[in-house]
């Protein structure tokens, strides 16, 4: 007894349309990314430090041999406890004197230096409150 249904019914996608749409893509994209100009150029600070607390920023200088300065490079170098005591007391003063909300801590670091420093740094910010931006060159 033969139960099997005589015509079966073929499924099939025809891949040549999908094949040339893929082409076309493909076609597109090359053509559009070498087209593609930048619309801006960004100018990034040739100097490291800006006017101290004047502008609401608090800059911090690592170094080459991950020496930690606040608001220039000629300072005498801090361990990360003495820059966080020194950033709360720069962020009080800002806060109050300044009349800045949310002061800003601008890392300049050195890109020999170490990461451990960098993220040191970046953590106590973020204990104290204070928004970071990373100064490069």
């Amino acid at each position: 007894m033969d139960l099997k249904p005589r015509n079966k019914v073929k499924v099939e996608a025809g891949m040549s349309s999908m094949t040339d749409l893929v082409f076309l893509l493909l076609i597109f994209f090359i053509i559009m990314s070498t087209l593609a100009v930048p619309q801006y150029n960004v100018d990034l600070p040739s100097s490291g430090v800006s006017e101290p607390l004047q502008d609401g920023f608090i800059d911090v200088v690592v170094n080459k041999q991950n020496e930690i300065r606040i608001e220039d490079d000629q300072g005498p170098a801090l361990d990360l406890t003495q820059v966080k005591s020194k950033l709360e007391a720069m962020s009080k003063e800002l806060k109050e004197v300044g009349g800045v909300e949310q002061p800003i801590m601008k890392i300049h670091a050195d890109k020999d230096s170490n990461f451990d420093t960098f993220s040191g740094l970046m953590t106590t910010a973020k204990q104290i409150g204070l928004k970071i931006v990373i100064a490069t060159k």
